[in-house]
């Protein structure tokens, strides 16, 4: 049996180069461990179906799933802020946030009401209930307020809006995954190994303590590659979103995990619209049918126009999906564009570019941080209901204060499901 060694002499894998994966590299190298690997079965960034590679994601405080993650965003932002520090570059745009409640049909009345209540009007009480520790706050605008503050917008059914001018923002997603992957690359004491020679076929974890995990035949954890070779370390993280399952199959049973299949839109109008677009701030619209969101014409590399995404499609299976998008998918969003846009702000609407990606969705939209053996050396990061990137670098930050035994799995646990109202430097 080996003894405890110092962070300074360990070695750490971690599965997956998403935005938690090279978060949680970068966060690993960054509190001084002897060599970390980050790898995936793509090469980074993905091209297809990656949920993380996009022209831009939103970070913001209006939170419905927990009032702990509206703290957790003003650590997020101090998060991000260091590793732009590192990478010599700020990947983030502000926009604003309007929040749009419209008028239910009596169809969807009680649904309407549900929504209205629990997700809209909570999320703009608690942020201003924090007013003294974010420092934001957000304001509740009747029809005429609306009107008046956005005159492109098209007033049908809509019943009030929360607005927050400040406190939200497009992060550059696919140039933070590239610029933070070129930062490792150029780090003595990492190694990134991308390519489907890399894929992870199975892994063992010294001291399991979950599931039928299988224990390596020596005192390391280890990873199982397509090319025969075996990657061993003392510590382990997997964050390899909906492929997960194929390496903990039980995972998801125990966690009632399902699949989402996410097919974004970007559209383009006149020049003189697009233009008009890049000041609009990020729509979230309940309308009587679907959630529509709405990205304005901002962000990084990937960014083709206006983006608008609705509802995930949770009845899909990744396994078996080509990564196409689906003609006439997104007629609803051109519906939505048309009915609450004036028209010259949507002139000569066309398609300038779709996508599909998968997103693993737990029953409350909450994270999971689990850790996998008896002395919190291997971690599973997953669960993370399309709503994970914001909160990218500082899940990375989190799973390395773990590892690193400055905090407690219990209370990283308990912080990542936006149950504690803690920040992180005040968690056990």
């Amino acid at each position: 049996m080996k003894s405890e060694l110092e962070f300074s002499e360990k070695t750490a894998t971690v599965v997956g180069g998403g935005i938690m994966g090279v978060s949680t590299a970068w966060a690993l190298v960054k509190n001084g461990i002897k060599h970390v690997t980050l790898i995936d079965m793509c090469e980074l960034p993905r091209k297809i179906g990656g949920a993380s590679v996009d022209g831009g994601r939103l970070i913001h405080y209006h939170h419905s799933v927990g009032e702990g993650y509206t703290l957790m965003a003003k650590d997020a932002y101090a998060t991000w802020e260091d590793l732009f520090n590192d990478l010599e570059c700020s990947y983030m745009t502000p926009t604003g946030l309007l929040l749009i409640s419209s008028t239910p049909n009596n169809e969807y009345k009680e649904w309407q009401n549900y929504m209205k209540t629990s997700a809209l009007l909570n999320s703009h009480k608690t942020v201003n209930k924090h007013f003294d520790k974010l420092g934001i706050k957000s304001e509740y605008l009747t029809p005429n307020d609306i009107k008046s503050k956005f005159p492109y917008l098209k007033m049908d059914e809509i019943e009030y809006a929360i607005f927050a001018e400040k406190g939200c923002n497009v992060l550059h997603a696919a140039d933070i995954i590239n610029a933070t992957v070129k930062w490792l690359k150029k780090q003595s004491n990492a190694t990134v190994l991308e390519g489907s020679e890399y894929k992870v076929t199975s892994i063992k974890i010294k001291n399991a303590q979950h599931y039928s995990l299988t224990e390596p035949e020596n005192d390391y954890h280890t990873c199982a590659l397509e090319n025969g070779n075996n990657i061993t370390s003392d510590l382990l993280v997997l964050a390899a979103g909906i492929y997960t399952d194929q390496l903990i199959p039980e995972i998801y049973k125990e966690a009632s995990i399902i699949h989402a299949r996410d097919q974004l839109t970007y559209y383009k109008f006149r020049d003189h619209a697009m233009n008009l677009w890049k000041d609009f701030p990020n729509f979230i619209d309940a309308t009587e049918t679907v959630n529509i969101f709405c990205r304005p014409c901002v962000g990084g590399t990937g960014t083709h126009g206006v983006k608008i995404t609705m509802d995930l499609d949770q009845h899909h299976d990744y396994k078996s999906d080509d990564f196409v998008p689906t003609i006439g998918y997104n007629q609803p969003t051109v519906d939505w564009l048309n009915k609450r846009f004036a028209p010259d702000v949507i002139e000569d609407l066309k398609i300038a570019f779709e996508k599909v990606c998968y997103h693993d969705i737990t029953p409350d939209h909450k994270y999971v941080f689990k850790v996998l053996d008896n002395n919190d050396s291997a971690i599973a990061l997953y669960g993370f209901s399309a709503h994970g990137f914001k909160f990218g670098s500082l899940v990375g930050k989190s799973t390395c204060a773990v590892l690193k035994k400055e905090k407690s799995a219990y209370s990283i646990e308990k912080y990542l499901k936006g149950d504690s109202l803690k920040f992180f430097d005040n968690l056990d």
